[in-house]
């Protein structure tokens, strides 16, 4: 809570919020683009709200 309390970006108050309230691993929060995401006002109030993960981010090592 203090994170976001103390946070000024608005982008990273959002990946905050969604990473504790989806309890999202790092790699699926790095994942998201905004056409995985709808929570608009409208969409929650219409009860169709969503956050859809179908990509994570992953570490890699390029050998040479």
């Amino acid at each position: 809570m203090y994170a976001m309390e103390v946070c000024e970006d608005t982008r990273l108050k959002l990946a905050i919020n969604l990473s504790f309230s989806c309890s999202l691993r790092l790699g699926e929060l790095l994942g998201l683009t905004w056409d995985c995401v709808d929570i608009t006002p409208e969409a929650i109030e219409e009860n169709r709200a969503f956050v859809y993960i179908n990509k994570e981010a992953q570490r890699v090592k390029k050998s040479l």
